[in-house]
Parts: C-alpha cells; sequence; structure tokens
C-alpha cells in the first residue's frame, strides 16, 4: 500500500501544484475568519449584552411537544439566542488569547474598536497607532487573520463534535 502511494498519489501532484492548494487553504481561513467571525462580531455582542428577559418556567402537559417548536414562549427564544452569543463571544475571545500578542492588538484594533464614530478604524490609523510600517501592517494582517480563522474553525469544529457525542 505504501509503494503505491509512493508511486502513485505523491506524483500526482507537483509543487506548483501544492502551493496552489496551500494558497486556496490560506484564502478560505482568510475569508472564514472575515465573513463568519469579523463581521457578525458586534451583532453577537449586541445580542449577548440584552437585558435579562425574565425567569424560564417548565411547563407540563399531555400534549406532545411539536416538532416545529410552536410551544416556545418568546422568552425562551430570547433567552437561548442570548445565551448563544454569549457562548460564541467566549469562544471568539479564548481562541483569540491563543494569538501571537501582536497578532491579537492588530485584529482587536482593526476589527474589534469603534471609534468616535461608530465606524472601525481603517488600516492606516491601525498600522500607525502599532507603531508598523505599512509594508509590514500588511506582511502582517493576513497572517493573523489567518491564523484567528484556522483557531476558529478548529475550535468550532471541535464544539460540534463534542455535541455529536452528547446527542
Amino acid at each position: 500500500m505504501l509503494n503505491y502511494v509512493q508511486t502513485h498519489v505523491i506524483q500526482e501532484f507537483n509543487y506548483d501544484q501544492v502551493k496552489d492548494i496551500l494558497i486556496d487553504q490560506k484564502k478560505f481561513f482568510i475569508k472564514y475568519c472575515e465573513q463568519a467571525w469579523l463581521e457578525r462580531y458586534f451583532i453577537m455582542q449586541r445580542m449577548a449584552s440584552m437585558v435579562e428577559i425574565g425567569s424560564l418556567t417548565t411547563m407540563y402537559a399531555d400534549t406532545p411537544i411539536s416538532k416545529q417548536a410552536s410551544n416556545k414562549s418568546k422568552v425562551e427564544e430570547l433567552t437561548l439566542k442570548k445565551l448563544g452569543a454569549e457562548e460564541w463571544i467566549a469562544t471568539f475571545h479564548e481562541v483569540l488569547k491563543k494569538l501571537p500578542e501582536d497578532y491579537q492588538e492588530l485584529i482587536e484594533l482593526r476589527y474589534l474598536t469603534r471609534g468616535r464614530n461608530g465606524k472601525l478604524y481603517n488600516d492606516d490609523y491601525v498600522y500607525d497607532t502599532l507603531g508598523y510600517s505599512r509594508a509590514t501592517y500588511y506582511r502582517l494582517k493576513p497572517k493573523a487573520l489567518e491564523m484567528l480563522g484556522m483557531k476558529l474553525y478548529q475550535a468550532e469544529h471541535k464544539k460540534l463534535k463534542e455535541e455529536e457525542k452528547c446527542i
């Protein structure tokens, strides 16, 4: 079996093909980080900081629970959204703390901090504030996004596998 892999599979990819695969992987993790996490960050933060809605009560009845969840109350729905958003934010920050400090600072200032006008800071402001040259900043930024995206992807899939074990 090993000889087959050595002679057929490994030889099917040349250096350029492997390089293209790795570039595609890098683009995937950057896009995943930006679209699945950073663009949703402030929405999830708002949901997580909602005021407590009230208490949930258990209702006992002889009628079976419908699969369409039509018996769910608005209080229960909002509370579950709030809890999900809190967990989402906690996961994000837990993963962010695992990055090198310079990557953390870059991501926090560029994507998680708003100026007085309520808008995110632009790249020029960020690299100037962090004391990076323009070239250094644009070299670090994709590396930071790729690493964050990869770690968030791993954390999310680890969580899904754990949930599958519980079911």
